[in-house]
């Protein structure tokens, strides 16, 4: 999974979890297990590897079980000045 950094001298960074997700469930119960990713919204550069991003979360019918740091697997450098331009212009207009 990646994610769109702005201002940054990549576009993307590879985001992951912080520690291992793991969750105990009854049995049978698999198929009714759900995650879903809330990313910040558009993250500015520079970004430090280990940073946060957003979470990961781990849900069961609506409940949630577990939230884990989703966070850049990499450090991404603030862009040159024409990366930053460029994307202060493209963030007006999404």
């Amino acid at each position: 999974e990646t994610v769109r950094v702005w201002k940054g001298a990549q576009t993307q960074v590879p985001v992951g979890p912080a520690t291992d997700v793991a969750v105990t469930i009854a049995r049978g119960t698999y198929d009714k297990l759900a995650t879903r990713i809330e990313k910040m919204p558009k993250p500015l550069a520079p970004l430090a590897q280990g940073e946060r991003i957003g979470d990961i979360v781990v849900t069961q019918e609506g409940t949630e079980l577990q939230r884990v740091p989703l966070v850049a697997l990499q450090e991404v450098p603030r862009g040159n000045f024409l990366r930053q331009l460029i994307d202060m212009v493209l963030r007006w207009f999404s």
